[in-house]
C-alpha cells in the first residue's frame, strides 16, 4: 500500500498510516458485501480524525508539504479578491467567512489588504491541526487584526457578508463510476475492497441509477471500461451554503469544468489524482492518511444546484481572467525593479494558461444583494456549462 522506494516515511507517518489503514479495512471485513462506496474509503483517509489526511498534524501546505495553493505564491491572490468583494462587503456588513482556510494565509492577507479593524473574518475548520496552524499564520503576520478572527466548527445561520471557499470543493468525497460492457445495465459503482494480502483493490459494485447519473453521461455513448466521477455530496454541500446566507456573495475557486469538458469521451480514466511532495500520482490506495486525494468539479453541478437554490449566479470565469480583471497585473507598478520580478513570477504561475490560471475556475453567487462581485466580465464562461 506504500511505495517506501519513493517516498522514505517518518515513524509518525508510518503509525498513522498503520492504524489509518487498519480501520479501513476492519470497515471493509465488517460490511455486509466486504466492500465500502470509493467515498466513504476517501471521506476516511482525507477526515478520520487524528489520523485522515486533513486531520493530522503532518504538514501538507507550502515548500515542506504536499502542494501549494495559491494563496501561498504571495499576496496577489487575496489583492484580487479584496477588489472583488469590496463593494458586496460593504453592503453586506463587513463579514468575512472562509471555508477551509488551509494555512491561513488568505485570512491573513485579506486582513492585511483590508486593514480595517471593524472587519469580521470567521474561518469555518473541523480540524484542530489545521486550526492551530491557521492560528499561528494570523498572530504572526497579522497581530494586529488577530482579535478580528473567529473559528467555527460549523457553519453559521442567517451570515450576512461574503463566503470564500478556495479549493474546498475538490476535496469533498467523490465517487467511483466505470461503464462496463459485460453488465447489461452498464454503469456501476467502483468500491473499495481487499485483495488476499489486506490491500485496497478496486471491486465493481452495484449498478448506478440513471436518475444519479449527469445528463451528459446519460446523452452519449461511453467505451467500456471509461472511468469518472460522481459527486453527490457536492449538492449537499452548495445547499448548506444557501441554508446559511441571509444575505451577500459567495466566491468558489477551483479545479473543474463544465459537463461536456469534464464528461469528454476521451477522459477514460476521469480527473481523480493524489498529490504527495509536490508529485501527482493516481494511486488512491497508497500513502493512506499521508496524500490528498482529489477529483476536479463539476461546475455545472455547482450552478445548477445553486440556481435551484435560490442564488443568482454573479458569473464563471478562470481564474487568470478573474484575477487580470480585478487589477493583479497593475501591483508591479508601485514596487522596485526587485519586487517586480518577484512579483512576475507570482503573476505567471496564478494565470498561466493550461495550468492554474484556465484549470482553476471562479464561479460568483449572491443573495439579496445590488453590489455585484468584480471579475466576471473579462472571460466570462457561462457559456461552457
Amino acid at each position: 500500500m506504500t511505495n517506501q522506494n519513493q517516498l522514505k516515511l517518518s515513524p509518525q507517518a508510518e503509525a498513522i498510516q498503520q492504524k489509518l489503514v487498519q480501520l479501513i479495512q476492519e470497515k471493509i471485513r465488517n460490511s455486509d458485501t466486504k466492500e465500502i462506496g470509493f467515498d466513504d474509503f476517501v471521506n476516511m483517509a482525507l477526515y478520520e480524525p487524528q489520523l485522515g489526511y486533513y486531520q493530522n498534524n503532518l504538514r501538507t501546505f507550502g515548500e515542506q508539504g504536499d502542494f501549494i495553493t495559491a494563496p501561498e505564491m504571495g499576496n496577489l491572490f487575496a489583492h484580487g479578491i479584496a477588489k472583488s468583494i469590496k463593494d458586496a462587503l460593504s453592503e453586506a456588513g463587513m463579514s468575512i467567512l472562509e471555508i477551509g482556510a488551509g494555512s491561513g494565509q488568505l485570512a491573513t492577507d485579506l486582513l492585511l489588504t483590508f486593514n480595517n479593524e471593524n472587519l469580521k473574518y470567521l474561518i469555518l475548520e473541523p480540524s484542530a491541526t489545521l486550526q492551530s496552524l491557521q492560528n499561528e499564520t494570523i498572530k504572526t503576520q497579522a497581530d494586529k487584526f488577530y482579535q478580528q478572527v473567529t473559528w467555527l466548527n460549523n457553519l453559521p445561520e442567517n451570515f450576512e457578508g461574503i463566503i470564500i471557499a478556495n479549493e474546498v470543493m475538490d476535496a469533498i468525497p467523490c465517487q467511483m463510476i466505470q461503464k462496463q460492457e459485460d453488465k447489461q445495465d452498464g454503469w456501476h459503482y467502483l468500491n473499495v475492497g481487499l485483495d488476499e494480502g489486506g490491500g485496497f483493490v478496486w471491486q465493481a459494485g452495484e449498478a448506478v441509477e440513471l436518475s444519479s447519473l449527469p445528463a451528459a453521461l446519460q446523452s452519449e455513448d461511453y467505451p467500456a471500461d471509461y472511468m469518472t466521477e460522481l459527486r453527490p455530496w457536492l449538492s449537499g454541500w452548495i445547499k448548506g451554503l444557501s441554508k446559511c446566507l441571509k444575505k451577500g456573495a459567495v466566491l468558489l475557486f477551483d479545479y473543474g469544468y463544465g459537463q461536456s469538458e469534464y464528461y469528454h469521451s476521451q477522459r477514460l480514466k476521469g480527473t481523480l489524482q493524489c498529490f504527495s511532495r509536490h508529485t501527482k500520482n493516481d494511486n488512491p490506495f497508497q500513502l493512506v492518511g499521508l496524500q490528498d486525494i482529489t477529483a476536479h468539479v463539476d461546475f455545472t453541478q455547482v450552478i445548477e444546484t445553486a440556481h435551484n437554490e435560490g442564488f443568482d449566479i454573479e458569473g464563471y470565469t478562470t481564474q487568470a481572467g478573474f484575477l487580470i480583471e480585478n487589477g493583479i497585473l497593475d501591483q508591479q507598478a508601485a514596487v522596485d525593479e526587485k519586487q517586480q520580478y518577484m512579483m512576475s513570477q507570482q503573476i505567471q504561475k496564478l494565470t498561466t494558461q493550461g495550468q492554474m490560471g484556465e484549470i482553476i475556475k471562479v464561479i460568483g453567487l449572491s443573495k439579496q444583494m445590488t453590489a455585484d462581485l468584480k471579475g466576471f466580465d473579462l472571460q466570462c464562461q457561462l457559456h461552457r456549462l
